[in-house]
């Protein structure tokens, strides 16, 4: 059940499953973000917690929407916003503990 995962290992497993559904490997994925297969590994399984721009990378070398990557990290309904999703990450990695007010 998702509900158990860290954020680190949601927004990994979230990479894992764009990456596949794009049809790329780890090691090509790794081409684009220009660092190895086994850095791609480690963010996959929700070892290395991710800065918001490694994110955004992410997300534009796999052309999707930063919140694909998002999705589960924190309460989620039918209307998922980028700032919450953003303040879920941050708060549960222990990076943010404010308003939303650093993100305008």
């Amino acid at each position: 059940m998702q509900s158990n995962l860290s954020p680190k290992e949601i927004v990994g497993g979230n990479i894992y499953k764009a990456r596949r559904a794009k049809g790329l490997s780890g090691s090509e994925l790794a081409d684009l973000l220009l660092c190895s297969q086994q850095h791609v590994s480690r963010i996959e399984r929700g070892v290395i917690r991710l800065h918001l721009e490694q994110i955004k990378q992410i997300a534009n070398s796999l052309d999707i929407d930063i919140n694909c990557l998002l999705d589960g990290v924190g309460f989620q309904n039918n209307s998922v916003n980028y700032i919450h999703n953003m303040e879920c990450y941050f708060k549960a990695e222990g990076w943010f503990s404010g308003s939303s007010q650093f993100m305008k």
